[in-house]
């Protein structure tokens, strides 16, 4: 590790060309963690049908019809219970998208014990449109079909 200092600015610490995360970032991180292990623990003991301190779509609400997103919090109280196939019919684009993110934990294990990197397909623009189009194409068929 070595001190790096730009302009009179403190020094940052850097290690293999990536700075060492701060006490603030890591009790942000800790804390969304945190949350996000609570908000599962909710979910997992109540079902999202008749509980009234669920986010109801506001897309839903207002069309009648389905957004790309909706059935996403059935969906992963199904994932919670095992419940695969039910969990499936739910929303199967949040099905595909949530296999797809174990992608980055294990992107980050490879950096922990080789030092390299997978690319993250986050950082382009391409991804993200690409994201657009068939979440939007989801919404079209999940309605029309």
């Amino acid at each position: 590790m070595k001190e790096v200092s730009v302009s009179g600015a403190p020094p940052i610490l850097v290690e293999a060309g990536r700075s060492v995360p701060s006490l603030n970032r890591l009790a942000v991180h800790a804390t969304l963690w945190g949350l996000g292990f609570v908000a599962l623990i909710v979910l997992w003991r109540f079902e999202p049908n008749g509980q009234a301190f669920y986010p109801r779509c506001w897309f839903h609400s207002v069309t009648g019809l389905e957004c790309p997103g909706c059935g996403g919090t059935r969906m992963v109280h199904a994932l919670l219970h095992g419940r695969i196939s039910e969990a499936w019919k739910y929303n199967q684009l949040g099905m595909i998208l949530l296999s797809l993110g174990f992608w980055f934990p294990a992107r980050r294990l490879r950096a922990a014990v080789t030092g390299r990197w997978w690319p993250n397909p986050l950082e382009k623009g391409v991804t993200w449109m690409a994201l657009a189009i068939v979440a939007f194409l989801f919404g079209v068929w999940r309605n029309w079909h």
